[in-house]
């Protein structure tokens, strides 16, 4: 579904007139027949339009027309000979939209919190609704027990390949297996390089950086006592880069007095004389994996490939409904915003990860700040933010779109791009369009 509209399809009648039906439509482009809606129709129609049904068809009368629609025999359908005039279509169009009959009200609630979540499975959503800790009203606490809808952009994000039935020896890559003498917040750090193909911009810059100077992946901490990830960005994956982003992940743990006792790591880089020169200097202990053994290292790797599966999704929701302004040199963005999003999120023992690392519960309330990656938004004009005044017929705000939180703002501030000059920044006076409409 491309979109929704209104169509206008001329019929004739029995008495041999035409007649214009207005109906609102779904627009797909694929497809090869057209589908009229009863339903849609008889709740835009005058109040006088009835029918009648009987063995030969369906009659539609009204004080203006009246015609029968006959029956196919092909397929004893109701089919109807008509002229499509006209299609207005609104874009966009999202499930979550009123006019999607598919799903309940409690569905499509539930969806919204899926997507403002990062496509967080629908168990969990559903068990911090049943929290209260994203709100109380009644359609929040129906959303928490209705069924699950499918959600397309996790059909495509998502996707593995089914099970071959082979039972082998599995070796734990579970957080709870590996950390099993790892219990308190700092004592051991698993670190793991990853890298992309797509070059990704820069969060300081206007989209215009050199190739050379953009990223090309980066390096995942993933603390084995409280299941806290924190990201750091490569241009060039070397020594210096990877202990700045050390040195910035330490900095940021210690804000919160947590301070790190030791290292796992695979080989390669980290097998570095600087990288070992700069865990010597805070004393810090360091384990490495045996040679091709990256399951050793099975928590950074599964802690990659769960925020990788979190930030592709929610790029390829937004590519659906915003195709002309979505490009994938955003990953950094969209990794940095499933960081926050899995940072913040409860796991199955209640406690969010940021949680156990200050070691209070107010963190979960920061999730009513959450909204839908790649989100059209509005932002404030800046002199009407400085209390300046403009021309009343001035726009008042301009259109931009949300990248996430940023590390340095309170939540309440989010990053959003501009779109016409690319460049992405804090802003505090912004109005959210999560679900595509406009």
């Amino acid at each position: 579904i491309a979109g929704i509209g209104t169509v206008h399809y001329t019929v004739t009648t029995d008495d041999g007139t035409p007649y214009t039906l207005v109906s609102p439509a779904y627009h797909v482009p694929e497809a090869t027949r057209r589908i009229f809606s009863p339903q849609a129709f008889f709740q835009n129609a005058p109040s006088d339009v009835k029918s009648e049904q009987s063995r030969n068809g369906i009659l539609l009368t009204s004080t203006n027309f009246s015609f029968t629609i006959p029956y196919n025999p092909s397929n004893n359908l109701p089919t109807i000979q008509a002229t499509l005039n006209d299609f207005a279509t609104e874009l966009h169009l999202c499930l979550t939209n009123a006019t999607n009959q598919n799903l309940s009200a409690a569905q499509k609630e539930l969806l919204r919190w899926h997507f403002r979540l990062g496509h967080l499975n629908f168990s969990s959503v559903q068990l911090a609704l049943k929290s209260g800790q994203l709100g109380l009203s009644p359609i929040v606490l129906s959303a928490s027990k209705c069924e699950h809808p499918k959600c397309a952009s996790c059909r495509y994000g998502k996707a593995k390949s089914r099970p071959t039935g082979y039972q082998g020896q599995r070796i734990p890559t579970d957080p709870v297996s590996i950390k099993s003498n790892d219990l308190l917040p700092g004592q051991r750090v698993s670190l793991d390089h990853f890298s992309v193909t797509q070059k990704g911009r820069l969060f300081d810059s206007k989209g215009k950086t050199s190739s050379d100077l953009m990223y090309t992946g980066g390096c995942l901490f993933y603390d084995h006592g409280s299941n806290y990830i924190g990201i750091h960005f490569h241009v060039q994956q070397n020594a210096n880069e990877t202990i700045e982003g050390k040195l910035r992940f330490e900095r940021e743990l210690f804000d919160h007095g947590v301070i790190i006792q030791g290292y796992h790591n695979d080989n390669g880089i980290f097998a570095s004389k600087d990288i070992h020169l700069s865990l010597q200097a805070y004393n810090q202990t360091v384990r490495c994996s045996g040679v091709g053994a990256h399951h050793q290292n099975g928590a950074a790797e599964r802690a990659i490939g769960t925020i990788f599966s979190i930030a592709r999704t929610m790029l390829i929701h937004a590519a659906i409904r915003w195709p002309t302004v979505i490009t994938t040199d955003i990953w950094p963005m969209a990794i940095s915003c499933a960081v926050w999003l899995y940072n913040h999120m409860p796991k199955s023992n209640g406690i969010a990860p940021l949680e156990m690392i200050v070691r209070s519960k107010q963190a979960r309330r920061i999730l009513t700040n959450a909204h839908v990656f790649g989100c059209p938004t509005y932002v404030l004009d800046p002199k009407l933010q400085g209390l300046s005044k403009l021309p009343k017929f001035t726009p008042r705000s301009r259109r931009a779109m949300f990248m996430g939180f940023s590390p340095k703002h309170s939540s309440t501030v989010p990053l959003v791009l501009n779109l016409d000059t690319h460049s992405i920044t804090p802003q505090y006076h912004v109005v959210f369009v999560d679900w595509f409409k406009s």
